[in-house]
């Protein structure tokens, strides 16, 4: 193994080939594969750019968990289910299809995230990256005991 030199995080990167395949080792465990001979430019720029967008995806987890846990999102999910379902109960619906949209200006920041990433020509820029959650619309704070208590 060859050290070539930090990623955009700081990372050491490890240099191998077998002729076909060049690898990466960023750390102990994070391996990188591109056709032999790939320029350093481009390998250091998709590195930062899924590094970036891997530790994006626990950040976005941790922010939808903290506004809706598993629990509370699978209850809701049901009580949206059960209120649609019998057609009996729009008002129900209504509130906790706020949740759902909001779930949606997640999903949809994600994806754009995500996105303007990948567009991106500059390690260090990649690196610098990270997700505004405050960009996403306010949480329309649902909850599964004021939806059950909406009987119309």
């Amino acid at each position: 193994m060859t050290l070539l030199a930090n990623d955009a995080y700081g990372n050491t990167v490890d240099f191998t080939t077998d002729g076909v395949t060049d690898s990466y080792l960023i750390g102990d465990s994070v391996t990188h594969a591109f056709p032999a001979g790939t320029s350093l430019g481009p390998v250091y720029l998709t590195i930062a750019i899924k590094t970036n967008i891997a530790r994006a995806q626990p950040a976005l987890q941790d922010f939808v968990d903290q506004h809706y846990d598993a629990r509370t999102r699978l209850a809701l999910n049901a009580l949206l289910y059960c209120a649609q379902a019998n057609g009996l109960l729009p008002n129900r619906v209504a509130y906790l299809m706020q949740v759902m949209t909001w779930v949606q200006a997640v999903i949809a920041y994600s994806a754009a995230y995500v996105a303007t990433v990948s567009a991106m020509t500059n390690p260090a820029t990649v690196a610098a990256t990270q997700p505004d959650f405050t960009q996403i619309a306010a949480d329309p704070l649902v909850t599964p005991i004021a939806a059950v208590q909406i009987n119309s």
